[in-house]
């Protein structure tokens, strides 16, 4: 499991995108040493609407889907262990089925491999060669397959295409690319349903991972989250008097304050 700072906000943010298409675990036991993967999906539920608006990263959630996230480029060792894990999360959904738990497992997990997902920003030529990595056949340029009877599958974050479908894995990458991507996410329409509580999260993540002393690029990085946040705060406002401050937008501003670490009275 992957255990950067960075890396506790890519699993928030896959845990708030993949929520409402089921069950999803952060850190789900696998069996044998001890390890976990970093996210875990059941994905049962269509919400077309909502996969829609996650574009390929809905595409992705389906049942029995592992994930896991690499700050920097994942390496030989940290790929073929993610096959292991993969691998032993299937049996140990397998030995579910054994015994008085036969009814519960079958109904939550159908028969049929688990497919893990490997989220990294960058992968070297020899590593693909070395694992056999081709391009996944109808996605599109930075997604990648295993052999087959490996159900393994990578993302190369940085070499995806600047498209909306692409925007919630390139928020995972780093550097320019996810500031790229912020820029991106606060241009989405006010109503999008995921724009809101991810720039939230994201924001958070930066305030809360870099107390002291940031590097140039990190506080570059936050200043423009909290520049994208204000401006938010101010559409809001300023929707709220329009409309009389209705009630939705209220809640809305409430959201953006708690963000901020900010509370209101109750009289106001």
């Amino acid at each position: 499991m992957s255990r950067q700072k960075h890396d506790h906000l890519a699993k928030d943010l896959l845990k708030t995108w993949w929520e409402p298409l089921g069950r999803v675990e952060q850190g789900r036991a696998v069996r044998g040493e001890e390890r976990s993967v970093d996210v875990w999906a059941d994905a049962q539920k269509a919400e077309p609407a909502w996969r829609t608006s996650l574009g390929l990263l809905g595409r992705m959630a389906q049942r029995r889907t592992g994930v896991e996230v690499y700050r920097n480029g994942v390496t030989h060792r940290e790929l073929k262990l993610c096959g292991a894990k993969g691998t032993d999360l299937e049996e140990s959904l397998r030995s579910r089925k054994r015994g008085k738990r036969v009814n519960r497992a079958r109904a939550l997990y159908p028969p049929g491999p688990v497919t893990m997902w490997v989220i990294t920003p960058t992968l070297s030529t020899d590593l693909k060669s070395a694992f056999g990595l081709k391009s996944l056949k109808g996605w599109p340029r930075g997604f990648l397959t295993s052999s087959e009877g490996w159900a393994l599958k990578v993302v190369v974050v940085h070499r995806l295409p600047v498209r909306p479908d692409t925007l919630f894995l390139r928020l995972t990458g780093r550097d320019s690319v996810q500031r790229a991507a912020l820029d991106e996410l606060e241009a989405l329409p006010r109503e999008h349903p995921l724009r809101v509580p991810t720039l939230r999260r994201v924001l958070t993540f930066l305030k809360v991972s870099q107390p002291s002393g940031p590097t140039p690029e990190q506080l570059e990085l936050r200043m423009n989250a909290e520049k994208q946040f204000e401006k938010w705060e101010r559409e809001v406002r300023a929707e709220g008097q329009a409309e009389g401050k209705a009630e939705g937008k209220a809640e809305a501003i409430l959201e953006v304050l708690d963000a901020r670490g900010l509370t209101v009275s109750p009289g106001i």
